[in-house]
């Protein structure tokens, strides 16, 4: 009885242990430039008429897209301001090249992506990037990054920035992953050796903010007062499912059930 006991525990613990080793991770790219908005097409520069601020990866996962800015007194909505071209950008009224993208000249502005599922974001990539030294222009730009902490998105399911301030936002739950000097255009930002066993239905890029830390007045090897103004191009996540396959037993849960069986035989013969 003992040997049937161990058996039946150990058979327990090899079913438990596959549904977390089967679980399946799936890697998903979501993309804002306009060659990949129906209805703008290549080198159009508006906004996406069909359906603006929903967007689903290449692995049909959604997630809806909203724009922020600090206007002096709160956190406003930018919706009205999201346009796409090189990435998706942020064009309030009045502003020029290269400020026609997220940027902290003005005010600073922020995109916030509200997933469907919890995701661990990978990387993010600039289709368009300026910063501003003073004197010229350098095709790279600073970045701040924050995440939504997973108790707090998965029982709010929103992202909207119901703050006073940039810096409030870590008072309503949000977490600064890290700051991100001179991201050159078109190159991959590889930030997955920072989100590992970080998963949120709620992120947050923008162009570098001061008021959540950071080194000088604008991040990186930079100098006082430099502006950043950047595209969005698109970003990459994994989402984690449960292999939840009808009919389809894991390996290590068939040989435990297998063992367990070999036993109960075993011990019936020797009755």
């Amino acid at each position: 009885m003992k040997r049937l006991a161990a058996a039946l525990t150990a058979s327990a613990l090899a079913m438990g242990l596959s549904q977390s080793v089967y679980a399946e991770q799936i890697s998903h790219t979501w993309r804002f430039d306009s060659d990949s908005i129906a209805g703008i097409g290549s080198g159009g520069y508006a906004k996406d008429a069909t359906d603006p601020f929903n967007y689903d990866s290449d692995k049909g996962l959604n997630t809806t897209v909203s724009g922020w800015y600090d206007d002096g007194t709160t956190l406003a909505n930018g919706n009205d301001y999201l346009r796409h071209w090189s990435g998706l950008s942020f064009d309030q009224p009045g502003e020029s090249a290269p400020w026609h993208g997220v940027d902290n000249k003005g005010p600073d502005e922020i995109l916030v992506f509200e997933f469907d599922e919890a995701i661990s974001l990978q990387s993010f990539k600039f289709g368009y990037a300026k910063e501003y030294t003073g004197s010229s222009y350098k095709s790279q730009a600073d970045a701040t990054v924050l995440y939504r902490n997973e108790a707090d998105a998965n029982a709010t399911g929103t992202g909207n920035l119901d703050a006073s301030s940039m810096s409030g936002l870590t008072a309503m739950g949000y977490s600064v992953l890290g700051h991100f000097g001179d991201v050159a255009s078109n190159v991959n930002k590889d930030i997955s050796s920072l989100t590992q066993g970080i998963t949120s239905k709620v992120w947050a890029i923008g162009a570098y903010i001061g008021a959540l830390g950071g080194s000088g007045t604008k991040y990186g090897s930079v100098g006082t007062g430099w502006k950043d103004a950047f595209k969005l191009h698109s970003i990459a996540g994994v989402s984690t499912t449960p292999d939840d396959t009808p009919g389809e037993v894991p390996t290590p849960a068939t040989l435990a059930l297998l063992g367990l069986g070999g036993l109960l035989l075993r011990s019936r013969r020797s009755r």
